[in-house]
């Protein structure tokens, strides 16, 4: 009776994980097609840090990570990759605890930052080619954004 029980859990984790990796490979998948999609998008922001592509990359390579280690380790049932699974995923909490934490406490400087960022870069407008490109293509694509939230409130 206990063996089936850890059976069960062994392919339960499995799955799981092999779920965080599909994921994880969608967000690099994700954020690779908006990097090169979208690249000129950073003129308007000046700062690469705040580029959504990237983030995207950087949550799928570490679900990717951690799930490959937690698929590994839960079907070979391997004590070190389990362990480093465990780790990295307790790590991970934490972080996103501290990120959630510093987020709501910034959030105001963050806004404003972001605000100022968009501000500069209306007035660069004109003084660019890629800035106006750049300001051009968020525009046509909040359009089709709106669009579709239009088109979903009629019943």
């Amino acid at each position: 009776m206990v063996e089936g029980g850890v059976t069960i859990v062994k392919y339960l984790l499995f799955l799981a994980n092999l779920v965080l990796w599909v994921g994880g490979l969608s967000l690099i998948i994700i954020g690779s097609i908006l990097q090169l999609k979208f690249d000129n998008v950073l003129d308007i922001l000046g700062d690469e840090r705040l580029a959504t592509p990237i983030i995207l990359l950087v949550i799928g390579s570490l679900c990717t990570l951690l799930g490959f280690l937690g698929c590994c380790g839960a079907i070979r049932e391997n004590y070190c990759l389990t362990v480093s699974f465990a780790v990295l995923l307790a790590l991970l909490i934490t972080c996103e605890i501290a990120a959630v934490i510093i987020g709501y406490a910034l959030h105001d400087s963050f806004r404003l930052g972001i605000s100022n960022q968009l501000q500069t870069g209306m007035i660069r407008y004109h003084e660019s080619r890629g800035v106006e490109s750049a300001w051009d293509k968020t525009h046509q694509v909040s359009q089709v954004i709106q669009g579709l939230f239009e088109c979903g409130g009629r019943d």
